[in-house]
């Protein structure tokens, strides 16, 4: 069974898009060579990221980046097994929301029409999975971020 995490942080510093490019590109090498996948999601100085793979691995991995000095108040927001992986192809998604310019209706519109396409749907998302994507809408609607502790999925 896969493990997942979902965590938040928020970047130090600016944030350029070569930036972003040179964490990516690290990224997907070294996760296909450790058999992890996941989404990277940036919007406005905040990450938020889900990783899946074997638990060890992945807990690693997490401690890796909680101490990589490119951000901080880094946060687990849930993290466990699952059925199966949800980004069995990527080795690492990624999507940057747009600017606080452009209507939260136009950015959720755009995370329903390329991530729909990326995920697998399934009856028995994880709820780790759930987590990850009530973040990327509340990130969209600057309602800040929840942890599994203050979701109520009623």
């Amino acid at each position: 069974m896969p493990y997942q995490i979902t965590y938040r942080s928020e970047a130090v510093g600016d944030v350029t898009d070569s930036k972003i490019s040179d964490i990516l590109e690290v990224s997907k090498r070294n996760n296909t060579k450790l058999g992890i996948t996941g989404c990277l999601i940036y919007k406005e100085d905040f990450f938020l990221q889900i990783l899946e793979g074997e638990e060890e691995v992945i807990r690693k991995l997490y401690f890796t980046i909680k101490g990589d000095i490119r951000h901080e108040n880094v946060e687990i927001l849930h993290e466990g097994h699952s059925e199966e992986r949800l980004f069995t192809k990527w080795d690492m998604a990624y999507a940057k929301l747009n600017s606080e310019e452009d209507s939260p209706d136009k950015d959720l519109s755009l995370i329903n029409y390329e991530f729909d396409r990326l995920k697998n749907h399934q009856a028995n998302e994880s709820f780790t999975y759930r987590v990850f994507w009530y973040n990327i809408k509340q990130l969209i609607n600057k309602e800040g971020f929840y942890s599994w502790e203050k979701l109520n999925f009623a």
